[in-house]
């Protein structure tokens, strides 16, 4: 878009995003473009939001193609982390709300499995707040790619879940 180099002087962490082909059967878009429709998935939340914004600024400096020549992009979400900390405080956030953007970023990508004991170590590890910001960081992520319906369920269940443990 027209607005892309404006971006880039404000976050200059998504620059290199901007035709980074993923390659991979999960993805449909270059990385600035899933990043955009990522945001639009988001919900009106200032952290989710600035989380999916800045949730794959490592990718680059990250990427690998195998010999199918699948690109993979081990390690991005504690890169994102870096990019994401040092962008918002040039941004000059409250430290608040770096802290929760950087953990949101960092754990976008984890593996929580759908049973009541993960739930439980999640939430000691997050809080209700940020593990609640953390489903909707996945969700948005994965309406910009190539999931299926089955995909959205799991994070169904663990927001479920999340809802019984608290209640007991």
């Amino acid at each position: 878009s027209a607005f892309a180099p404006v971006f880039y002087e404000i976050l200059p962490p998504l620059a290199p995003l901007a035709g980074l082909k993923q390659n991979h059967p999960r993805h449909l878009y270059d990385a600035y473009t899933h990043t955009v429709q990522a945001v639009q998935a988001a919900p009106p939340d200032k952290i989710i939001r600035l989380a999916v914004l800045l949730h794959d600024t490592g990718k680059a400096a990250c990427k690998t193609t195998d010999l199918q020549g699948v690109d993979h992009f081990y390690g991005h979400p504690s890169v994102s982390r870096q990019l994401a900390e040092s962008c918002l405080k040039a941004l000059r956030l409250d430290s608040r709300t770096i802290q929760r953007v950087e953990t949101l970023v960092e754990y976008h990508d984890a593996v929580i499995p759908a049973t009541p004991a993960a739930v439980r170590r999640w939430l000691n590890r997050l809080g209700e707040e940020d593990f609640r910001a953390l489903l909707a960081v996945k969700r948005a992520d994965r309406a910009a790619t190539r999931f299926t319906p089955e995909d959205f369920q799991e994070l169904d269940r663990l927001g479920t879940l999340l809802d019984q443990t608290l209640a007991q």
